[in-house]
């Protein structure tokens, strides 16, 4: 769970792979998104922006745009052989 960067929204993930926004004054779920195949496992807040990451179990980072309501890009693992190694590990 964290605050939108404006502190005007809360957002959270949950378990069904949605993304939820909320009115912090009332209590009251602003907005629900779907977002991830898996559980959401965080959100975070980019500052002075109105944009968010959350990552989820499905292995995948999604940089959300809080006004228009859409995944703006979605990062994945890269393949195998694709990865970064640190030498000697």
């Amino acid at each position: 769970m964290a605050y939108s960067a404006d502190g005007k929204t809360i957002l959270s993930g949950s378990d069904d792979g949605k993304l939820r926004t909320w009115n912090p004054r009332t209590g009251q779920p602003a907005r629900t998104w779907p977002g991830h195949g898996k559980s959401v496992r965080q959100v975070v807040a980019v500052p002075h922006t109105a944009e968010f990451l959350t990552a989820g179990e499905d292995d995948v980072v999604v940089m959300w745009d809080a006004e228009t309501a859409k995944g703006q890009r979605r990062l994945t693992p890269a393949a195998e052989s694709e990865k970064c190694t640190t030498p000697g590990a």
